[in-house]
């Protein structure tokens, strides 16, 4: 029905539970989880009602239970769950010596498009909204926090990295990528860590147990591997097919045909930029000019 937020995807469960189909499906859950034989459903007032299956020492009478009620307490728990998981990967992040406003603000985005969402919702839009306040509120606190940095971890790279990269790219530029890279959901933290994306990129010998899996199909893939193509030498498709690094987000390995086969698809969607064309191309275009326009902003600043 929904799934649970983790570390790495702090707000999961309001993104998968803040839909109206869902919203839908538990409540239905509620009013047909029957109990026990005494089960009863009010829905016009909003509760069930049932009898306990023994009473010692007690009045026997029903327990209600509203669903208003079952649902608040459903969010104060998973609001609980998602400010403690925002809080420890903030401090895992400043720990490796990075800043995590670049993760808090992605996170503060994604509420605001779920408040945008909820606003529609036909009923509990309120009790949504103050719940996703109370969740942005705990994430601004933490982005007014001194940073916590207990160690400085620096990227060595060799005198000649696997893909060649430029020995005037500074450091602070291939950490900086990462986080880009991040925000245009090029690929996911859960499935490549920072460590990974440096080790790939930077090192002589990338161990194969590192990679770098997309989230997005082959064409746009590739069209972001050429944007960062000016700080390497030899960022060709034959080397990295050669690296068997990169892997699609469907966790298949991409091969030299893999890499052609997006590049001349690509180079027909670029040709049809100025031209008529139907809705879904000028979509994926605008996510390729995106992704042009951010990393091209990010080498040119850090030069």
């Amino acid at each position: 029905m929904f799934h649970k937020s983790t570390k790495l995807k702090p707000l999961l469960f309001f993104e998968s539970f803040l839909k109206e189909k869902i919203q839908k499906s538990y409540e239905s859950f509620f009013y047909e989880n029957i109990v026990n034989p005494s089960f009863k459903i009010n829905k016009e007032r909003g509760y069930i009602e049932y009898l306990k299956d023994s009473y010692e020492n007690e009045e026997v009478k029903p327990v209600i239970v509203f669903f208003e009620d079952e649902l608040k307490n459903l969010l104060n728990i998973q609001l609980l769950i998602s400010i403690n998981f925002l809080t420890e990967r903030s401090n895992e992040i400043e720990y490796l010596d990075n800043t995590s406003d670049l993760f808090l603000n992605k996170q503060l985005i994604k509420i605001n498009n779920l408040k945008v969402d909820v606003t529609s919702f036909k009923k509990f839009d309120t009790l949504f909204i103050v719940t996703l306040n109370n969740l942005e509120k705990e994430i601004k606190k933490l982005l007014k926090q001194p940073l916590k940095r207990a160690i400085n971890i620096s990227i060595r790279k060799t005198n000649k990295s696997y893909f060649d990269i430029k020995d005037s790219v500074k450091n602070s530029l291939i950490k900086t990528l990462y986080d880009t890279s991040l925000i245009l959901e090029v690929f996911d933290e859960s499935l490549v860590s920072e460590n990974e994306f440096v080790n790939v990129f930077t090192t002589s010998t990338p161990s194969s147990i590192q990679k770098i899996q997309f989230s997005v199909d082959n064409q746009i893939a590739l069209h972001y591997l050429n944007c960062i193509k000016p700080i390497f030498n030899d960022l060709s498709h034959s080397r990295m097919a050669k690296s068997k690094l990169f892997y699609n987000k469907k966790g298949k390995l991409l091969n030299q045909q893999d890499f052609d086969s997006a590049s001349t698809r690509l180079n027909k969607k670029l040709d049809k930029k100025n031209k008529e064309t139907s809705l879904k191309t000028k979509k994926s275009i605008n996510q390729l000019d995106y992704i042009t326009h951010e990393i091209n902003k990010l080498i040119i600043k850090t030069k």
